[in-house]
Parts: structure tokens; C-alpha cells; sequence
């Protein structure tokens, strides 16, 4: 199982582990304090805006632009779990779901009084439904506690990140959102992605069209030797033994 996979699915277990009781919780009450409050983030449109129901393990609000400003199918994410939507992450952005980890054991061993005071901060690369990569930041606050401290309804400001390489790896922050002070921090490593030039990363783009050696030489304006040497150095970073595993790997890596 490769490191995606396996966050993806330690993710979901641990979280699987909150308990939440009907008794815990009063949707009346939560209804007329935040539904009023989100649609009001949401009708300034400064930011995507959703929340998370731990009891329902659905969404308890989704912004009706979320599916049209970041290129998902309509509807579709708040009908299925966030492990479908944690699948689309870039393969070397799995720290996302590790830090996930960390933040919620930690949130779990506080005083109740002090489990809203964080903030989590995670930027990543994702593919939407347009089969492209964008890169998002979401910041994540706890709004809701049940009686008994478990985190219930939590608050998520969805934007483009200003940085939008898709060279560079994710990474999570977690932070008290009073004092500003940073409690964990995680950086995505960089992969043989990041090895890829903008030269070859055209190439790769041309060749997985089907075009040969000659008419990308013609298209790019060098000679045929060159995209050979392209051909022969991509094979080498991307520790693949052809073009066609370059262009695979390329793909799967968020390069193409």
C-alpha cells in the first residue's frame, strides 16, 4: 500500500473513533447559531466555505460554489465522505493525513475548555473532476463540541493558495489561534516531480499527445537530438526504463 493510501486509511480509523451520542448533541440549537453564521461567510464569497458533521460523518454546510469555483461535479462532495475527496490528493502530499493525525490526538489529550483554541492551516495539491491539479489552502477551526468534548461540527475556508506550483509539496500547520504560536508543523518533501525542468515537462506533455521526436522538435523549436536527450534524462529522474512509464509516472506524480 503505498503512503497515500495507507494515511488515507489511518485517517479514516482514527477518526472513526469519535463517539458522539444523539443525547450529546442538540441540532436546533447548533442550527440557529451557525446556519445563519455560514451563510454569511459564505455570502461574502472571500472564501469556499464548509463544515464537517462528526456525528452524521457528513456535511453539516457546503457552499454552493465549492463544485464550480474548484472544478468538482456538482454535488458530489457533500454526499460522500472526505475519503473520497482525500484520494484526490497529490501521492506526495500524504503529510496532509498525517498531520491530521497528530492535531486530533493532540486535540483529544487538552483540558475540554481548550479544545476550540486551534486552528489547523493545510495546503496541498488535488485533482479536480477536470482531471487537473490545483492547489488549495484550508484553514479549520472546531465551532461545535458535544456535551461530553468530542469535536462535532467543525468550520473549513476553502481557497486557491496564492502559490499555485504544483512543484511544490504540501504542508500543515498547526497553530493556537490565540497566541499565534506554531504547536506542529509538517513539510512535504520534494519528489522526482520537482527534478522535471519546464523544458521537459513540454516534451512529456507532447509525447503523452502521441507526438514523435521530429514534430516536437519542430514544435518546440530545437533540434531532434535535444528531445532525445530530454527523452533520456526524464527516463533517468523519474527512475523509470521508457517514455511511455515517464509519461505514466509524469501523470501520477502531478507533473503532466
Amino acid at each position: 500500500m503505498d503512503k497515500l493510501k495507507q494515511s488515507i486509511k489511518n485517517h479514516a480509523q482514527l477518526f472513526s473513533n469519535i463517539k458522539i451520542q444523539p443525547e450529546d448533541i442538540n441540532y436546533d440549537e447548533a442550527n440557529q447559531k451557525y446556519i445563519p453564521f455560514l451563510q454569511l461567510i459564505d455570502s461574502l464569497q472571500t472564501s469556499i466555505v464548509v463544515a464537517s458533521d462528526f456525528y452524521k460523518r457528513d456535511y453539516y454546510f457546503v457552499s454552493d460554489n465549492f463544485n464550480s469555483v474548484f472544478g468538482f461535479q456538482k454535488n458530489r462532495l457533500p454526499v460522500t465522505g472526505n475519503e473520497w475527496f482525500r484520494r484526490r490528493f497529490h501521492p506526495d502530499d500524504y503529510i496532509i493525513n498525517e498531520g491530521s493525525i497528530w492535531a486530533l490526538k493532540y486535540f483529544y489529550e487538552q483540558p475540554v475548555e481548550k479544545r476550540k483554541d486551534f486552528r489547523l492551516i493545510h495546503e496541498f495539491r488535488i485533482k479536480n473532476d477536470n482531471d487537473k491539479w490545483i492547489r488549495l489552502i484550508i484553514q479549520n477551526d472546531i465551532l461545535e463540541l458535544d456535551k461530553k468534548g468530542n469535536m462535532w461540527i467543525d468550520l473549513k475556508l476553502c481557497d486557491f493558495s496564492p502559490n499555485q506550483d504544483l512543484h511544490t509539496p504540501g504542508q500543515f500547520i498547526f497553530k493556537d489561534k490565540f497566541s499565534d504560536e506554531i504547536i506542529y508543523s509538517l513539510q512535504g518533501k520534494s519528489s522526482e516531480a520537482d527534478k522535471i525542468s519546464p523544458r521537459e515537462k513540454q516534451v512529456l506533455e507532447l509525447i503523452s499527445e502521441g507526438h514523435k521526436s521530429a514534430q516536437i522538435a519542430e514544435k518546440l523549436f530545437i533540434s531532434v537530438n535535444t528531445v532525445n536527450n530530454h527523452r533520456r534524462n526524464m527516463i533517468e529522474k523519474l527512475n523509470v526504463s521508457n517514455t511511455s512509464e515517464a509519461v505514466r509516472m509524469a501523470a501520477k506524480l502531478g507533473v503532466i
